[in-house]
């Protein structure tokens, strides 16, 4: 009963793209997601419970790295840069980064009015 619905609940959805009079949803734009959507997804929801184990979020996410890889690299030998800057933030993900100690030395010149001069002392060079 659950991929009945689940099929047509999909099925009114396609239905309803189709209907809205815009060049972007056209029938020529159907693509074999829209059928994997109808007939496959509400299989897969019944087996697993649901579909986030077939995102591809994180295939998408290593994609966008090594382009930007690529395109900061020197591109004389892309694919081995991209292979190293892996491998090193592979090795650096066991490490925590600390956080540093900081100090305000001059706590005075934030609380009580220190900003403020500066701003007014800026503001009247600027005039000239």
């Amino acid at each position: 009963m659950r991929r009945t619905f689940t099929c047509i609940q999909a099925k009114r959805w396609i239905q309803l793209f189709l209907r809205i009079k815009s060049d972007g949803h056209q029938k020529k734009f159907v693509t074999p997601y829209f059928h994997v959507m109808v007939y496959h997804v509400p299989d897969a929801i019944r087996q697993y419970g649901n579909i986030k184990q077939f995102s591809c979020q994180g295939v998408e996410k290593h994609n966008d790295d090594s382009k930007r890889n690529y395109f900061s690299s020197n591109r004389w030998d892309a694919p081995a840069e991209i292979m190293l800057a892996e491998h090193r933030l592979e090795l650096l993900q066991q490490y925590a980064r600390e956080k540093r100690h900081y100090t305000k030395h001059a706590a005075a010149y934030w609380h009580e009015g220190g900003m403020q001069e500066t701003r007014s002392q800026m503001r009247e060079t600027l005039k000239y």
